[in-house]
């Protein structure tokens, strides 16, 4: 494998365990919530990233108003980086940079392993 190949696998294992611990973190919270427990754990802010229609949202007003987002900042963030990146590098995106794709991308491998497909 390649420097750039080791790398890429690097990237994607920390976006998706960064990922995973704001899922993790956001679950603790909800629950918290909920059960009206007092809150030990804050929400986390990246969970906004998770938005995608936030996001295109957030910069609809961006161009009509040239104002940032306050609300949903992490989703206008997340939604311009995957934009800007699969412009100039195609399918970069989500073969860097998704949890999804990262994800797909390993069940795949574990397949093609156990079934020989």
């Amino acid at each position: 494998m390649s420097a750039i190949g080791r790398f890429r696998k690097y990237v994607q294992s920390g976006v998706f365990l960064i990922t995973l611990g704001i899922g993790l973190q956001f679950y603790i919270h909800v629950n918290q919530a909920a059960k009206g427990f007092a809150i030990s754990v804050p929400r986390p802010p990246g969970v906004e990233g998770f938005l995608p229609i936030g996001g295109l949202m957030a910069w609809r007003n961006f161009f009509v108003t040239g104002s940032w987002d306050r609300v949903h900042p992490a989703a206008m963030v997340i939604l311009g980086y995957a934009g800007v990146i699969s412009l100039l590098f195609r399918k970069s995106c989500c073969g860097w940079f998704c949890p999804a794709g990262t994800l797909s991308e390993w069940l795949h491998r574990t397949g093609a392993r156990v079934f020989g497909m």
